[in-house]
């Protein structure tokens, strides 16, 4: 590939995922359109963070259902599975991050430890490791748990003429939960999804009444829904 020449994939667009409802609709159905509304922009926010909720309990069960299968499994027997440890802590830092994303104030809306009312206080013990392994362990580069050691090699160390003889950096990361653990975020994820659909369903239901309030002119107005990530 020529470094210097802008490979032809760049100027294509960005694969796009639509999930229903979100899709346009199919020739003979009602058409739809975009309302620029408060409550609106509401149900489009919680709708974002029910996706990614969905997408961290895919996620954490399929990882659980490989380190189960891989756990039960004698030690000296190659896995079966076909999957490498690079591609399952990506799997796992991928459903850490996500989750973690939810709970992050930003542009979209997000949430508080109030979606846990009325759990136990060890409900909110997990969530809180949770988010503080993807804050403090994985989404900076300050992380205990990945240690880089640089060591210089000595022969004749205790003896009378010790001698350097190279440098060795060590290199050790936390490999990924126990499948336990990695269910414990999933039914987190199942917990606080279902939540969150309730509140976009209300948000939802609001921007219904309100568009059925208005004018024939206002109506007219609004443009045809468009789904164009950026």
């Amino acid at each position: 590939m020529d470094k210097d020449t802008k490979p032809e994939e760049m100027s294509q667009g960005p694969m796009i995922s639509v999930g229903s409802p979100g899709e346009p609709p199919p020739p003979g159905m009602t058409p739809a359109f975009k309302v620029e509304l408060e409550e609106a922009r509401e149900s489009e926010d919680y709708h974002g963070i029910y996706r990614d909720l969905e997408f961290v309990v895919s996620v954490t069960r399929q990882l659980r259902g490989v380190l189960l299968q891989q756990s039960s499994q004698p030690s000296d027997v190659p896995s079966s599975v076909g999957m490498s440890d690079n591609v399952l802590r990506s799997l796992w830092l991928a459903a850490l991050v996500t989750y973690g994303r939810c709970f992050h104030q930003g542009k979209r809306r997000w949430l508080d430890e109030s979606v846990f009312e009325g759990e136990t206080e060890g409900v909110l013990e997990w969530h809180r490791y949770f988010r503080n392994t993807r804050d403090k362990h994985v989404a900076h580069s300050v992380n205990p748990f990945k240690v880089h050691a640089t060591r210089v090699e000595i022969t004749d160390h205790g003896g009378n003429t010790p001698r350097v003889e190279g440098v060795i950096t060590l290199y050790a990361i936390r490999g990924n939960e126990p499948p336990e653990v990695v269910g414990y975020l999933e039914w987190l994820a199942t917990y606080v999804r279902d939540a969150v659909w309730k509140k976009h369903t209300a948000a939802s239901n609001r921007v219904l009444e309100k568009a059925k309030s208005l004018r024939k002119e206002q109506l007219q107005k609004l443009r045809p829904l468009e789904v164009v990530p950026q």
